[in-house]
């Protein structure tokens, strides 16, 4: 996060283990919290809908299970657990807390789909493949250059990022 320049303050860790994300009223409310709490207008998530990910007509994956629950969680912490205050009034403790409702979403891992929307990132790559390496433990500095290159559309002289773009009012 550091290499994003997000602060020390507002670097929130939930404390999901890697491979053992649950999709249930636990993670939901903490993530319903943290939406409460920081009253988003977009949520930037996982592809909550395929386990099977399709990138070309020959290129497909398994969409990692944390992944995809990771997406289900938020879209549902969205709506309707962090609007309706019945959902966890427990957080109505901290004055910081509201209700907060947030319908618009970009979902990544589609690459096939009507809504896509591509948005430019050129200017932010060389801090993409900064940030992915510095997850040192699954890319080295040459993975996070290879990823960038594979998952990024070159429309020369700009790059290009794929996502499904939602509202979901």
């Amino acid at each position: 996060m550091k290499v994003f320049g997000i602060k020390e303050e507002n670097n929130i860790y939930l404390n999901f283990p890697d491979g053992g994300v649950e999709h249930n009223l636990e993670s939901i409310g903490q993530v319903a919290k943290q939406i409460r709490l920081f009253k988003p207008e977009l949520i930037i998530t996982h592809n909550p809908e395929h386990k099977i990910i399709r990138f070309a007509k020959d290129v497909n994956w398994v969409n990692h299970r944390d992944h995809l629950n990771t997406g289900n969680i938020a879209i549902d912490a969205a709506y309707p657990y962090s609007r309706d205050l019945l959902f966890f009034p427990e957080h109505f403790q901290d004055k910081n807390v509201a209700s907060h409702a947030c319908t618009e979403f970009l979902l990544v891992d589609f690459y096939e789909h009507p809504d896509l929307v591509h948005i430019d990132v050129t200017d932010q790559l060389e801090i993409r493949i900064k940030a992915h390496a510095s997850h040192s433990s699954q890319y080295s500095l040459q993975q996070a250059k290879d990823s960038a290159d594979f998952f990024t559309k070159n429309y020369t002289p700009r790059r290009y990022e794929c996502f499904r773009y939602v509202i979901a009012d």
